[in-house]
């Protein structure tokens, strides 16, 4: 009886961890997003480094002047220093791979290709280029 009760806590301190984490993944800003309104705000799966995330968890906000991606780490990239190149990684087919000159953030970026017009319009507009 022990074992099932500790095997039963176990579980759902697990999934309360896993909750938590997913909410402060989608509730985290930078510093320069406070104040400003993103032309658009979407979610998507994707991939930080070796962490993977199959589900709608990752935040893409996109701004005047800059993108950001939260997901393990939050990442702000202007434009002018931001590409995608279109690949097929793994789990994810159609996949976009982060392309940045300044190499700010630590590991590799991918995201599910968007199924949203208005953010290839949005990067389009802002000269950003997908290989």
């Amino acid at each position: 009886m022990k074992t099932i009760v500790f095997s039963i806590f176990t579980l759902i301190t697990i999934f309360t961890s896993l909750f938590y984490y997913i909410h402060k993944i989608n509730s985290e800003s930078h510093p320069d997003e406070i104040g400003k309104t993103p032309l658009l705000t979407l979610k998507t799966a994707g991939k930080f480094g070796w962490v993977r995330y199959k589900g709608p968890i990752v935040r893409v906000s996109l701004y005047d002047e800059f993108i950001v991606i939260s997901g393990r780490e939050i990442i702000k990239i202007n434009y002018k220093n931001l590409g995608f190149q279109k690949t097929d990684y793994n789990l994810f087919d159609n996949a976009l791979l982060l392309l940045e000159d300044s190499k700010m953030h630590p590991s590799e970026v991918y995201l599910v290709t968007p199924d949203s017009k208005e953010f290839f319009e949005i990067l389009k507009e802002k000269g950003v280029q997908i290989q």
